[in-house]
């Protein structure tokens, strides 16, 4: 009887310590796919971004209220970034014949946790005369 008493104890114990550490490494996973798949979102939106014809990428057009525009999260990813919003900034490029751009999406996991980020730059240049069709 001694033995299983000491059994359960240890078992109990053992289980109780666990536990815990079991719960902060799943949610440590789901932090890393997050992160993962909002890399994955900027890329998206990087794409959409460069498929835009260089006619618009000037500095009348490429505005940072026009580039917002464009960057809107769905309700899908909403739901996978809770309180997630894209931030980006326009910089010319030091020969100023382009842009960079810097996306930033950010969210909270957790209303006590600090904000995560996902940065992603990209440089838009314009075509060339004779060059390639964008």
């Amino acid at each position: 009887m001694l033995e299983a008493l000491v059994a359960i104890s240890i078992l109990s114990v053992f289980s109780l310590t666990l536990l815990p550490l079991f719960q902060r490494h799943s949610a440590w996973q789901l932090e890393i796919r997050r992160q993962q798949f909002a890399q994955f979102t900027l890329q998206n939106f990087s794409e959409q971004l460069l498929s835009v014809p260089s006619e618009d990428w000037t500095p009348e057009k490429l505005t940072p209220e026009s580039l917002q525009s464009r960057l809107i999260l769905t309700p899908d990813q909403l739901t996978l970034f809770p309180q997630g919003r894209i931030e980006s900034e326009i910089h010319p490029t030091p020969d100023a014949q382009g842009k960079r751009i810097l996306l930033r999406l950010l969210w909270k996991s957790r209303p006590q946790l600090s904000e995560h980020r996902t940065e992603l730059t990209l440089w838009l240049f314009p075509v060339p005369p004779g060059g390639p069709a964008s």
